[in-house]
C-alpha cells in the first residue's frame, strides 16, 4: 500500500513528494518516515519511486526498441523479434501511460535506427534496410498529433550513439549496412539543420557499447578510452575516463552517472559521478556488477534496471535500483523479466521500461513502470 503525506490545496488533497529536515544548517532529504503504533514502527512516508501494478504491453514483443518524444507522447518504435529481425511496430504512450495508436514508421524493415527528440518531434534517424542491404538516408518523424512524415537526412547509417545539450542533438559513430564502422560526428539543431563535425575517434563507437548522458552544458559520450563531450558551441571537450565501456549513462539534476559495464576485462559495479562541468566528484557502486543495463533519468532520480551480471548468456537480472541527488543508492522492486535491451523513457510521473530480451525466454512485450 502506498504511503504518503497529504495537504489541502483549494479543497483537493495533494501528495507531498519531498520532505526535508535541517542538519547543521543543511537541508537533508527524508527518504522514509515512520510513526509508532502500539510499539511498532509503521511507515507513513516514502519518497522512493513505487512500482506500478500493470501497464498496457507493447503491440509486438521486441527488444532494443527506440524511444523519442513529441511532448505529449513517448513514441516506442522498431525493436527486434525473437530471431533478431526488426519489426515495424510503433506504440505511443501519453503522460498517464495510456497507449494510443501510431502509424507504422516505415513500409520496410529497418534495423539500427537512432531516436532523438528534436523541435517537438519524435525522430528516428537512418538505419539499414534489411531487405535491400542498403543504408536508409531518411528520417521518420512524428509530430505532437502523431502524424508521420519522412524527411531526407545525411545520417545514412545505423546504430549511432546520441546525446544532447541545450542547443544541439549530437550523433556519433555507427556503421553502414556492410558493417563498415563510421567515425563521423554530426549535430542537429532544433530547426533540423545538420552540421558535420571532425571524425570522433579511431575507436568504434556503437549505440549499445557507448554510455551517453545529456546535460544543459554537454552531450556526453564515454566508451573507454574514448571520452568526449560536445558543448553548445559544438566544441569537443575531453574528460577523465571512468575506465569502463558497455555500461549505462544517466543524468541527475546536478550530476551525470556512468555506471557498470566492462572494466579490466571484468563486469564492474562501479558508478562514476561527474558534475555538469565534467569534473569527476565521486565514485559509488551498483548493487551488483552489471553491463547492458537500462536507465531512466529524471531530475531527482536515476533508475538503473536489468542487464547482464555474468559471462553466460542467461546470466541476466531484472534487479533495479535508483540514485538520488545526494548520490545515495536504494533498491527498487525488480522488473518481472530478467533481461537487457529495454526501451526506456520518463513521461508524466513515470519511469518506464518497455520490452527487452532474454536469450532463452525470448523477447517480451512487457511494459513496466515506476511512479514518482
Amino acid at each position: 500500500m502506498a504511503k504518503g503525506i497529504y495537504f489541502g490545496v483549494g479543497g483537493a488533497a495533494r501528495k507531498v513528494s519531498k520532505l526535508y529536515y535541517g542538519v547543521g544548517g543543511v537541508a537533508r532529504k527524508v527518504k522514509k518516515g515512520y510513526i509508532g503504533v502500539n510499539g511498532v514502527a509503521r511507515l507513513f512516508f516514502n519518497s522512493a519511486p513505487e512500482k506500478v501494478a500493470s501497464v498496457t504491453p507493447l503491440s509486438v514483443a521486441s527488444a532494443g526498441t527506440s524511444v523519442a518524444f513529441t511532448g505529449a507522447y513517448a513514441v516506442v518504435a522498431n525493436g527486434s523479434d525473437n530471431n533478431g529481425y526488426p519489426t515495424k511496430s510503433v506504440d505511443a504512450y501519453n503522460a498517464s501511460l495510456v497507449k494510443v495508436a501510431a502509424p507504422a514508421y516505415d513500409t520496410k524493415y529497418r534495423s539500427g535506427i537512432t531516436p532523438a527528440s528534436i523541435g517537438g518531434y519524435a525522430c528516428f534517424y537512418g538505419g539499414v534496410w534489411t531487405d535491400t542491404s542498403s543504408n536508409y538516408a531518411s528520417m521518420i518523424r512524428y509530430d505532437p498529433s502523431l502524424i508521420r512524415t519522412i524527411a531526407a537526412t545525411s545520417l545514412a547509417k545505423g546504430g549511432m550513439a546520441v546525446a544532447r545539450n541545450t542547443t544541439y542533438t549530437v550523433f556519433i559513430g555507427g556503421s553502414t549496412y556492410n558493417g563498415v564502422t563510421q567515425r563521423t560526428a554530426d549535430t542537429v539543431a532544433e530547426n533540423f539543420l545538420t552540421q558535420t563535425l571532425p571524425d570522433v575517434s579511431a575507436n568504434d563507437i556503437w549505440q549499445r557499447d557507448t554510455m551517453v548522458a545529456s546535460t544543459p552544458n554537454y552531450a556526453v559520450f564515454s566508451k573507454d578510452p574514448f571520452n568526449v563531450a560536445y558543448d553548445n558551441a559544438r566544441v569537443q571537450v575531453a574528460f577523465s575516463s571512468p575506465g569502463n565501456k558497455q555500461g549505462i549513462g544517466a543524468t541527475l539534476k546536478n550530476y551525470i552517472l556512468l555506471a557498470g559495464g566492462i572494466m579490466s576485462n571484468a563486469i564492474t559495479n562501479q558508478v562514476a559521478a561527474y558534475d555538469y562541468n565534467l569534473t569527476r566528484i565521486a565514485t559509488t557502486t551498483l548493487n551488483i556488477p552489471l553491463r547492458y543495463s537500462s536507465s531512466v533519468s529524471r531530475d531527482d532520480y536515476a533508475i538503473i534496471a536489468g542487464g547482464q551480471y555474468g559471462s553466460g548468456q542467461i546470466d541476466l537480472t531484472g534487479e533495479a535500483c535508483y540514485f538520488d541527488t545526494f548520490l545515495v543508492r536504494d533498491t527498487l522492486p525488480s522488473l518481472i523479466t530478467n533481461m537487457y535491451g529495454a526501451g526506456t523513457f520518463s513521461i508524466g510521473d513515470y519511469a518506464v521500461f518497455a520490452g527487452g530480451r532474454h536469450p532463452t525466454l525470448g523477447v517480451t512485450a512487457n511494459v513496466e513502470a515506476y511512479k514518482f
